[in-house]
């Protein structure tokens, strides 16, 4: 039987390859119009856990804002967020 941060770490990884839904690049003027933040993966730290807004603008070396950084966050299914966000 596998532990409960085994599992964690297993959907973790499935739920990483998902694909980020909405149009987070359609605004205009904004910075991550440049990048590719196109999978739940491409916002999670080496742990699986949220990326800071800090965290986020030095590995895609873009200046986002805090609304933009809840924007990318909010346009992954809230379900996926639950099971991120869930401290085991």
């Amino acid at each position: 039987m596998h532990d409960l941060n085994t599992v964690r770490k297993n959907v973790i990884s499935e739920i990483a390859y998902e694909t980020i839904y909405g149009s987070i690049g359609t605004y205009q003027n904004c910075p991550l119009n440049s990048i590719r933040v196109v999978r739940v993966g491409d916002m999670l730290d080496s742990v699986g856990n949220f990326m800071s807004q800090d965290e986020l603008n030095n590995k895609c070396q873009i200046n986002c804002t805090l609304i933009d950084h809840l924007r990318i966050r909010q346009a992954i299914p809230g379900s996926y967020r639950h099971i991120l966000e869930l401290q085991i």
